[in-house]
């Protein structure tokens, strides 16, 4: 899968947890996700994979207790 505009990172991240709660476990899939953007600097971002409280703020908190770890700089937000 390929986001273009990819940013930093929240659309393509959120597929990939959709992906992982949609698809059957028992099955073997093989998935790449691509995102590319126009700007290196949010690309640097997105890599990085570090995402604050409010990025987060409507996602249940099943998904963010599976997909997201306490930031140590930030332990109240998640990364």
């Amino acid at each position: 899968m390929w986001s273009a505009a990819a940013s930093s990172g929240e659309e393509l991240y959120s597929a990939a947890m959709v992906l992982r709660e949609s698809l059957p476990l028992g099955e073997a899939w093989h998935l790449r996700l691509v995102g590319s953007d126009i700007n290196g600097e949010v690309l640097e971002r997105a890599r990085e994979a570090r995402y604050g409280e409010y990025a987060v703020r409507n996602l249940p908190d099943k998904l963010r207790q599976r997909y997201f770890a306490a930031d140590a700089e930030d332990p109240a937000g998640p990364s």
